[in-house]
């Protein structure tokens, strides 16, 4: 078969309501569209079709801003396309009709047709129009799928990740995605993404696990390290390995770095704050990793307690100290505010323990994601709506569930907690010249002054 694999564009001005727009503002659920990754799950499922003996072509549709006419999918005997590429399964956008529109066109041609992603498998319910709508990783069933041999909703199961074979990265030209925005101005060039496990076992209460299972499945040290070998020879010497929680497996972190000693790759991982300890971090550090990035989350442990998190501020300092003093040139962390039980003394105090630790950029309002403990927590307050999933209900309930906040008091209090995030302003502006380069960032300047000017400054400032 002639396959037509898509990442389809996540085209805010068309799918996202303008009524909605203003609610999604520091939420995950909307991105930097001139920042994209590669997106890694495709490199797994060309792999797999062409071992099959299927021809490949892939679109990164969201990176070229395309949609597709009927007449384009002609010629195609089947169209595979996602809600959300792999970085986005945690954090994803509100609307689906995008892919749904696509694979529309492409039955209405002929194609057979499958969708995947953390909407699918949330709520496959609004896929019935799709041949295949994939509940999980779309890799084991792919094939099958497209081939006609089971259909409807799918339930993936959860395969080896060496039985999948090596990501093939012959579909991406790396050229079109730059190194220099994730790693800051660190590295540059080629920016290549490669993932050594899946899963995270972890219950905090707020992460949207959709397509992330508890149990956690790995490439084994060798063949990570063969995947990583790969990308450098395609001139990728900056990488982000995407793995939830990469040291959760202690051993397996600590082989994976002695196999790229030498090698001359920066990379960049996410693990949690209760999951570096001095050797690892030293492992790292030679290793090559020049960016981590840590689960910290909310302001103090009381409200870390409430969200299941199962670490401490004393994990988060600790973690910080080892990154920075075995060379791990960039040290960044996930937070929230307007978690449950946040009050404006909790916020303050998220607000000067991130900025006395160098963490300057603004925290998401946190998110309640569909089927998340979070998002039940909004359903028994009556913040959320009960029955079918309403995706937009995401964004209508954020910052409000499990606090004495209002939607209006978030939005209001959002708009002064992204001054006060980024003092001092002449270290984040040079941060966003290293980043960005010096015109983006006086474009950048001009947009905060006007608009943040206007909201921010009449409800006066938060002290440290």
């Amino acid at each position: 078969m002639k396959v037509l694999l898509v990442n389809t564009f996540r085209d805010y001005a068309r799918y996202l309501k303008p009524s909605l727009l203003r609610y999604a503002q520091y939420t995950a659920s909307l991105e930097d569209l001139g920042d994209p990754w590669p997106p890694l799950e495709f490199a797994y499922l060309s792999s797999v079709l062409k071992r099959a003996g299927h021809q490949v072509t892939f679109v990164d549709a969201h990176r070229e801003g395309r949609d597709f006419s009927a007449e384009e999918l002609k010629g195609y005997d089947a169209v595979a396309a996602n809600t959300a590429p792999y970085e986005k399964w945690r954090c994803t956008q509100i609307f689906y009709d995008h892919a749904l529109d696509l694979l529309k066109r492409a039955r209405s041609v002929g194609c057979r047709t499958a969708v995947w992603g953390p909407h699918v498998t949330t709520t496959p319910e609004y896929f019935g129009d799709v041949d295949m709508a994939v509940v999980g990783e779309p890799d084991p069933v792919i094939v099958q799928g497209l081939e006609g041999k089971i259909g409807g909703t799918v339930v993936a199961p959860e395969d080896d990740l060496d039985g999948f074979g090596d990501p093939d990265y012959s579909i991406f030209d790396f050229s079109r995605y730059e190194a220099r925005v994730f790693f800051e101005g660190k590295a540059k060039g080629p920016l290549g993404v490669a993932m050594g496990s899946r899963g995270c076992p972890y219950p905090c209460t707020f992460c949207f696990k959709a397509l992330v299972p508890d149990k956690v499945r790995q490439h084994s040290p060798d063949r990570f390290a063969q995947i990583v070998a790969g990308l450098k020879r395609r001139g990728c010497d900056a990488i982000v390995f995407e793995d939830l929680t990469y040291t959760i497996n202690r051993k397996w972190a600590l082989d994976v770095a002695e196999r790229l000693m030498g090698m001359g790759v920066k990379y960049a991982i996410m693990t949690r704050v209760d999951r570096l300890d001095e050797e690892l971090a030293e492992a790292l550090g030679r290793s090559g990793c020049t960016k981590i990035e840590l689960g910290v989350e909310a302001g103090n442990d009381d409200l870390l307690k409430l969200m299941h998190k199962k670490a401490d501020w004393d994990d988060t300092y600790r973690a910080i100290k080892l990154a920075r003093a075995h060379g791990i040139a960039i040290v960044g962390g996930f937070r929230m505010v307007y978690v449950p039980g946040e009050t404006e003394a909790t916020m303050r105090e998220m607000v000067g323990r991130c900025r006395a630790l160098g963490l300057d950029t603004f925290p998401n309002i946190c998110t309640p994601y569909p089927k998340t403990p979070l998002w039940y927590q909004g359903v028994a307050e009556g913040k959320i709506r009960k029955g079918p999933v309403e995706w937009e209900d995401t964004v209508l309930a954020a910052g409000t569930i499990g606090n004495g906040f209002s939607r209006e008091d978030v939005m209001r209090g959002c708009d002064r907690l992204a001054w006060e995030s980024h003092r001092p302003y002449w270290r984040s502006a040079l941060r966003h010249v290293r980043q960005y380069g010096l015109g983006p960032t006086l474009k950048k300047g001009m947009q905060v002054s006007v608009n943040g000017l206007a909201r921010a400054m009449p409800v006066g400032r938060m002290s440290r």
